[in-house]
């Protein structure tokens, strides 16, 4: 069948990288639930960066990037109060990012200089509320349109396979 799709498992690779040449070594995954399908290419690519760079990652508590965002904030401010909190964290959606920083400063951390996020950016309005965080593409509207397209060409007769995309995040 037609589909788009960003590359979580790319993503989570690059994240981490991007961490890793920023020069952190202590990096955390909050990562989509279980229950969805990205939960699964997100963590193996997380896991692939780890490996490459030589690490292992910090458990980030039993929450996921969909949790309330209360909790995400308090289970970051527990996690910054640790003997070596996470130096970088990598969240799988904007909006959770937010709550994390939030909670790590809240424990006394401060981005850009004890830790660094990277998330996926959607909107302006997070590098304008939080120019610290380094976002990674994620273009919903092309998404959209690219989906409506291959719908409509596979309606039109179009053969699905040649309907697929599968879209490799690009860091800046």
């Amino acid at each position: 069948h037609p589909y788009h799709d960003f590359d979580n498992e790319a993503f989570a690779s690059q994240a981490v990288k991007i961490l890793v040449e920023k020069g952190r070594r202590r990096i955390a995954l909050l990562g989509p639930p279980p229950s969805l399908t990205y939960h699964k290419h997100t963590n193996v690519g997380f896991e692939r960066g780890l490996r490459n760079a030589g690490l292992t990652g910090i458990p980030f508590a039993s929450i996921d990037s969909d949790a309330p965002l209360v909790q995400v904030r308090a289970a970051a401010r527990e996690i910054a109060r640790l003997g070596e909190p996470p130096d970088g964290i990598v969240c799988s959606a904007v909006r959770s990012s937010f709550a994390v920083i939030t909670g790590l400063e809240d424990g006394g951390l401060k981005i850009g200089q004890d830790f660094d996020v990277v998330t996926k950016h959607s909107t302006d309005l997070q590098q304008m509320m939080r120019p610290q965080i380094i976002a990674i593409p994620e273009d919903f509207r092309t998404a959209g349109r690219d989906t409506a397209e291959m719908v409509m060409a596979w309606i039109g007769g179009g053969d699905p396979a040649s309907l697929q995309r599968l879209v490799v995040p690009e860091t800046a």
